[in-house]
């Protein structure tokens, strides 16, 4: 018997389609941040996690989508 195949969080990309403008702008300069090692990264973080919040509490983005954004942006941010 083989071991079930094991599901990456990142497969799940089509969770990055048709996001609220402002929340693509804010993760867009999270991911600018860390490419140039800005060293106040973190507010990036912070403006990326309200702008999902926000997403989702008006209803623009699903739970599912915003629990996939979080933890790729906000939670994981050094394995990308």
């Amino acid at each position: 018997m083989s071991e079930p195949e094991r599901t990456d969080t990142y497969d799940k990309k089509y969770f990055e389609v048709n996001l609220p403008g402002y929340l693509e702008k804010d993760i867009k300069q999270l991911v600018e941040a860390k490419n140039r090692e800005d060293i106040y990264y973190d507010k990036y973080i912070d403006e990326v996690y309200g702008s999902i919040n926000s997403a989702l509490y008006s209803y623009e983005i699903t739970k599912d989508q915003a629990d996939y954004l979080r933890e790729k942006y906000c939670f994981s941010l050094f394995e990308w």
